[in-house]
């Protein structure tokens, strides 16, 4: 943790504010020109991307003109935990049946933004907060996240998280595999 906090520290991140935090590919279908719509309109929160994909210059961009925006660049896997543990929400806006990065979010504890759909069959209001992926409504769904609130969605879906095991989700997505292949 001590290696992200450096890294976060080298780029100016205010540890005293929260950190929204999206991990993962930069694509058009997980919404991040959304996210970097949001946090135009939200001041007292701070953005941190990781990783990379095909709208990365977007992100560079916005963590250029922003003073909320902070891009590091992409890491090696093991600086994840890192990462999350200095976030006090994430972004998961892939309607898909179960998102790995879901599992990742709620070992650390963290409450997270999901796009309603798909996982709605897996998770429960009280587990995620499903918000149509528009700036606005990110920018709304942040400004109502008190600590209070971040803790109770963080410590639900932390409970939900800890009902997996890397067995189990191996197996889940052996099975979509197997499905898709047969499918073809």
């Amino acid at each position: 943790m001590a290696e992200t906090r450096e890294i976060l520290e080298s780029e100016g991140v205010d540890f005293d504010a929260p950190i929204a935090i999206y991990i993962g590919l930069f694509a058009d279908h997980y919404y991040i020109s959304e996210i970097l719509a949001a946090a135009a309109d939200t001041s007292d929160w701070q953005f941190l991307f990781v990783g990379e994909g095909e709208l990365a210059p977007a992100v560079e961009e916005a963590a250029v003109e922003r003073d909320n925006v902070f891009y590091p660049g992409a890491f090696d896997y093991k600086l994840m935990p890192g990462f999350l543990a200095h976030a006090a929400a994430g972004f998961c806006f892939k309607d898909a049946e179960q998102p790995l990065k879901l599992k990742e979010y709620g070992a650390a504890g963290l409450p997270t933004i999901a796009q309603p759909g798909e996982l709605q069959r897996f998770y429960e209001d009280t587990e995620l907060l499903f918000v149509e992926p528009e700036g606005q409504k990110i920018a709304a769904t942040l400004a109502e996240l008190s600590p209070d609130l971040r803790e109770a969605y963080g410590e639900a879906l932390r409970e939900h998280a800890a009902q997996s095991s890397w067995e189990g989700i191996a197996d889940g997505f052996r099975e979509l595999f197997e499905t898709a292949v047969s499918n073809e």
